[in-house]
């Protein structure tokens, strides 16, 4: 059984679309203070302000880009489900890297709801598209 997509660079290159879009949302968002200083949404998200567009926008691109990709390389639901577990991947390594780590919000970053439906939405999505392919 094969634990990477047929053509991994392809499926890291994607995934790095899609980091990069959450990334310039969340630099943006870092650099005003009336989007950096938002409450966030009790026990769901520290500020929804960055953690909602994210979200938005990393199953937006990888809707967009699971589909180019799947068109591109073909597979089946296994192929979808590998393309959605390095999304997945990708996602959590980005915030454990750079979120939790270099910009300091800590493991407590990990306590968002929020990050933890993303990962798994992020996921579903390549998996769904290729069963309805």
């Amino acid at each position: 059984m094969h634990l990477l997509p047929s053509h991994p660079g392809r499926a890291i290159g994607y995934a790095a679309i899609m980091l990069a879009a959450g990334f310039v949302w969340g630099a943006i968002a870092a650099n005003v203070p009336s989007l950096r200083n938002v409450r966030g949404i009790h026990f769901f998200a520290n500020n929804w302000a960055i953690a909602v567009p994210v979200f938005a926008l990393w199953v937006g691109t990888s809707f967009i880009l699971s589909r180019r990709y799947l068109q591109l390389c073909g597979g089946g639901p296994a192929e979808g489900l590998r393309l959605g577990a390095m999304f997945a991947l990708a996602g959590l390594l980005f915030d454990a890297v750079f979120v939790a780590g270099l910009i300091g919000q800590g493991l407590g970053h990990f306590k968002q709801p929020i990050l933890w439906i993303t990962y798994a939405v992020l996921a579903v999505i390549p998996w769904l598209l290729a069963r309805a392919q």
